[in-house]
């Protein structure tokens, strides 16, 4: 044990234990009456020589912890970093979430726009708008009837066979046929503005719908990645624990074989000291 302890002191500390060399060949000492041992001769048959078995044994767990620390290191180094990331990652899903609905909310205002601003149009089937189009659709097309009109019957005088009957007759084939293109401008002007209105409602809408589509898939992304870094994170934090419980393993390993012998010499001592007795003399002998 001593001299276990001794390399031990003498490897980590660089500090040298006793020699118990003088000790040694008395009767009262720790080596032999015979020449006995000395702390050398118990510190080389320890392990601790050149190619001894604790030296060989410190050195795997010298090699096995710096590695270990290294790790750790670098762990120290990036699971900050993955949390930073994680951070910057979710921040930037919420940024693309808030400016999305934004955008749509915009894009849903127009298609609202697009009928309100029309819905006596829808409602009534009529607008000032709608009305002044016709209106100068139809100044045109009563300017032609007239100058029809005029033409014909000059036409007829001209022929002798115009009288009030035939008149009448013509110009109300001429009217009818006036009023059926004022109504077929009519229609068609309306048809026309409502399904402008329509489809600008409905690009409008659509255009918010893909804005809020893109927000959503940017959110996901960012969100994903956010998740990504933050598993890193927890893994990191796992990695450093278990680093840092590896080098009570590795020296535990390195001195295992010496722990049957280290248990024996305790219970021997535990059992000696247990055995001891003080005795105390008194005046009468007891």
């Amino acid at each position: 044990v001593y001299g276990v302890m001794g390399g031990l002191m003498q490897r980590y500390g660089g500090v040298s234990m006793p020699s118990i060399a003088s000790y040694s060949g008395t009767s009262g000492g720790y080596g032999s009456s015979g020449g006995g041992s000395s702390y050398a001769a118990g510190y080389d048959n320890s392990g601790w020589g050149a190619n001894g078995y604790l030296t060989r044994a410190f050195d795997t767990a010298d090699a096995l912890t710096n590695v270990a620390n290294a790790n750790s290191a670098r762990l120290l180094q990036e699971v900050p970093e993955y949390l930073r990331k994680s951070d910057s990652m979710l921040g930037l899903a919420e940024q693309y979430a808030d400016t999305g609905a934004k955008q749509s909310q915009k894009y849903y205002g127009y298609a609202d726009d697009y009928l309100s601003d029309h819905k006596d149009l829808l409602a009534n089937g009529t607008n000032a708008g709608l009305q002044n189009v016709v209106n100068e659709m139809n100044k045109s097309v009563y300017s032609g009837m007239q100058k029809t009109a005029g033409t014909k019957l000059s036409d007829w005088a001209k022929k002798g066979i115009i009288n009030s009957s035939v008149a009448t007759s013509g110009i109300n084939d001429i009217e009818n046929a006036a009023a059926n293109a004022a109504a077929g401008n009519y229609g068609n002007v309306y048809n026309t503005m409502l399904a402008n209105y329509l489809s600008g409602a409905d690009t409008s809408r659509g255009l918010a719908e893909s804005v809020m589509a893109n927000a959503n898939d940017a959110f996901n992304n960012y969100y994903n990645l956010a998740g990504s870094y933050r598993d890193n994170y927890n893994s990191g934090l796992e990695g450093l624990n278990t680093f840092a419980a590896l080098p009570e393993q590795y020296y535990s390993n390195a001195l295992a074989p010496l722990s049957p012998a280290y248990n024996y010499w305790k219970d021997s001592t535990n059992a000696w000291l247990a055995n001891d007795k003080d005795y105390v003399a008194t005046s009468d002998g007891k």
